[in-house]
């Protein structure tokens, strides 16, 4: 008995033994086989941009340099987004205790968030964009992407129609004579501070508004002086000059630019193109032989529209030949015996003269030229832009006086409101004849 139970004891302590020996093998064996885990990676990550801030549409240049820590060779995605768009994304190999090089290369749109991140590492750096945009008189001005506070000088109607009017901060003081600016529903112009004019600027009341930017006509003998002063004292001043109808285009481009409403400014200016591509086909085919002879009179009766602005362009698309062209100059003075050589079929005046149609009817000196004689002489309303939107209509009523018969079908006034709810959101506030 005894010799069985000690071999019983012997058995248990051999399969205790064998199973503590298995647990063994086994822990080795797991342990030999579980993956290891992998050494940290470490890294020194440097990112760095070649200018200090960019225009829009400039490339941009940026440097990242990858430093490894570790004293093998690794190879790691470096990832670049600006805000949430990856721009690049590429698997890096990096020497073993050396470092790596990236340049990465994309446009500058707007100021952003760069992110660069290698493997678990990540930095950021502040894309800083400027909008450069040039002037009328060919200067490149750099100013805010986002502009906030503008002075507008000039054509004031134009940021109302770009959406933009919540950026501006003074206006001239002729903003609150303009039919248009008086007829908006949503501003009341007269509370819009105003520091003068471009041809009298109160230099101290318009930095009292602290604006950004300037928006100024350059016609004023005065305009280099006060621009120079206001760039001085870090004002951006853009300097505007209209000569022509191709430069409201121009215009209105440029303040799509300004206030970044590039959209609507080509929006503004397909609507300005269905009436003048209207009339322009309807004027094209017209012997130039054939095509009446046209004068526009300005403040003076016998100061006339010369070979440059909107108004001799006006007279060409609506089918006219102006015989002031062969003048240099916007306005010209000439004399009675000039204007009876010339012996206008159509006379057209300034909406802002002190004088009308009938003082041009009466005056005898004027009675044997053709617009007199066959009651062919006009006058366009008062506060009428021709550098802004609604020059449109007045080429149409143009074309009307100048081609009655082909524009017979055409009602003016229908064509006006419907012009003016596109751009300004109102009815013209001007009356025309159908």
């Amino acid at each position: 008995m005894k010799r069985f139970k000690l071999q019983g004891k012997s058995s248990a302590a051999v399969a205790t033994v064998s199973l503590v020996v298995a647990v063994v093998v086994i822990a080795v064996a797991v342990y030999m086989l579980w993956p290891a885990k992998p050494a940290e990676c470490r890294f020194e990550l440097q990112a760095s941009l070649d200018k200090p801030y960019y225009r829009v549409g400039d490339e941009v240049s940026l440097s990242i340099v990858i430093r490894n820590l570790n004293d093998t060779a690794t190879t790691q995605t470096v990832e670049v987004k600006v805000d949430n768009e990856v721009v690049y994304s590429e698997d890096v190999e990096i020497p073993a205790s050396g470092s790596k090089t990236v340049a990465v290369g994309f446009k500058a749109e707007k100021p952003s968030t760069i992110t660069v991140t290698v493997g678990e590492d990540s930095t950021t750096l502040s894309l800083e964009v400027v909008r450069c945009v040039t002037d009328f008189w060919g200067r490149d001005i750099e100013i805010p992407y986002n502009v906030e506070r503008v002075v507008v000088l000039a054509e004031y109607e134009i940021v109302y129609a770009l959406g933009a009017w919540d950026k501006v901060v003074g206006v001239s003081k002729y903003a609150y004579t303009n039919p248009v600016m008086c007829a908006l529903k949503d501003i009341n112009i007269s509370e819009v501070p105003s520091p003068g004019s471009s041809w009298s600027l109160n230099v101290e009341e318009l930095l009292a508004l602290d604006p950004q930017v300037v928006l100024i006509y350059g016609f004023s003998g005065r305009t280099a002086e006060t621009v120079e002063q206001l760039e001085n004292l870090g004002i951006k001043c853009v300097v505007l000059e209209l000569n022509s109808l191709d430069d409201i285009y121009r215009l209105i481009r440029l303040y799509g630019q300004i206030f970044g409403k590039e959209d609507r400014a080509e929006e503004l200016i397909q609507i300005m193109n269905q009436t003048l591509d209207m009339i322009r086909e309807r004027t094209a085919n017209i012997p130039y032989d054939e095509r009446p002879k046209v004068i526009h009179t300005w403040s003076k009766k016998l100061k006339v529209t010369g070979n440059m602005g909107v108004i001799n362009d006006l007279i060409e698309l609506a089918g006219g030949v102006n015989p002031a062209s062969e003048l240099e100059g916007k306005y010209v003075t000439v004399s009675i015996e000039q204007i009876i050589e010339w012996d206008p079929d159509v006379i057209i005046i300034w909406g802002i003269a002190k004088y009308g149609v009938e003082d041009i009817m009466n005056d005898t000196q004027w009675q044997t030229i053709s617009a007199v004689v066959n009651g062919r002489v006009y006058k366009y309303p008062r506060g009428i832009c021709t550098w802004s939107p609604e020059v449109v209509v007045l080429a149409l009523k143009f074309a009307k006086w100048i081609h009655p018969e082909l524009f017979s079908d055409v009602n003016v006034q229908e064509v006006a409101d419907q012009l003016f709810m596109e751009v300004y959101g109102i009815p013209s506030p001007f009356e025309w004849e159908p």
